[in-house]
């Protein structure tokens, strides 16, 4: 089993310089995990729920605009169609048990139909997102794509329910049908008290409402943010941004220097100027704040550099 990580392999140059029509592929499925931790395991209790929320519809359209307003990609219309798979194809992707796609499934095993659509609509960059899968804090249970987690001790109810959302997002080239660069998200909303069920069983109407608008808030957050970091709305051929200059620092910190905390972003003309205070690997000295350099992203072409300015 292959856990969620929030570790990002983001795009290199050479690679996004292929990019010119993307489609997007969200195959999380339209059911929410309910999951209960008891005190034994004879407590504890699993479901899944269906939900008219169109979960995937939503986050194929927040990441078709990012780029349509970002980048100027060219977005291609991919109509998934499920029943067009083949029939080793639907076994490999979905679960026989809850109907749902399989966690971190390997695109591999649609490649036949992802050739043959991708041949048809012209599209050359795959942007697929998945359900993921990690553990829950300071439990040994784990949880999947979009779940509502509460948990109780001798049957009273402990702790704040939370919703999780796990996901991960691979771009995926067509022409080689390789992974380019992926991105893991984990996100854990503490919910209301006055969410929290008093019997463990499918949600109400209500229930639903609520829980739809607070995934969908978390994923558009995150998605945005998951998609800079993937260097994919880095548009190259423009200047680079402040929010850019920060990724790119950070992605870039010179040998030996580990969870450093960076100044904010100085614009000294043709370069963003980013001072490093203090790293977690250095002693925390006022003193010794002098002695880390700054790094000097060039605005045209988001290249780095790393100097002792004085």
């Amino acid at each position: 089993m292959r856990k969620t990580s929030g570790n990002v392999y983001p795009v290199t140059q050479e690679s996004i310089s292929k990019v010119n029509r993307i489609a997007v592929l969200s195959m999380l499925g339209d059911k929410i995990e309910l999951k209960h931790l008891g005190t034994t395991v004879f407590n504890n209790k699993l479901i899944y729920q269906s939900v008219e929320w169109k979960v995937d519809h939503f986050l194929k359209e927040i990441i078709e605009n990012e780029i349509l307003s970002q980048t100027k990609y060219q977005i291609v219309n991919l109509g998934f169609d499920k029943e067009k798979l083949s029939k080793k194809e639907k076994e490999n992707t979905y679960d026989s048990e809850n109907g749902l796609p399989y966690v971190n499934f390997d695109f591999k095993d649609i490649e036949g139909y992802l050739r043959e659509v991708s041949g048809a609509s012209h599209f050359d960059t795959l942007i697929l997102v998945t359900r993921g899968i990690t553990e829950i804090p300071g439990t040994p249970q784990y949880v999947e794509g979009y779940s509502y987690f509460t948990r109780s001790f001798l049957s009273a109810l402990k702790a704040q329910p939370e919703l999780f959302v796990v996901l991960n997002i691979q771009l995926v080239d067509m022409k080689s049908m390789q992974e380019i660069a992926s991105v893991g998200i984990i996100a854990i909303k503490k919910l209301s008290e006055d969410s929290v069920k008093k019997d463990f069983g499918e949600l109400s109407i209500q229930e639903q409402n609520y829980l739809e608008k607070i995934l969908k808030d978390v994923l558009k957050d995150k998605i945005e943010s998951a998609l800079l970091d993937l260097r994919l709305t880095l548009d190259y051929s423009n200047d680079t941004t402040k929010k850019e200059a920060l990724i790119l620092a950070r992605e870039n910190m010179p040998k030996g220097l580990f969870n450093c905390k960076m100044d904010t972003v100085a614009d000294a003309g043709d370069s963003w100027n980013i001072k490093i205070l203090w790293c977690s690997t250095d002693p925390l000295r006022e003193e010794a704040r002098k002695e880390y350099p700054t790094a000097i992203i060039n605005k045209k072409t988001g290249t780095i550099t790393w100097d002792y300015l004085k």
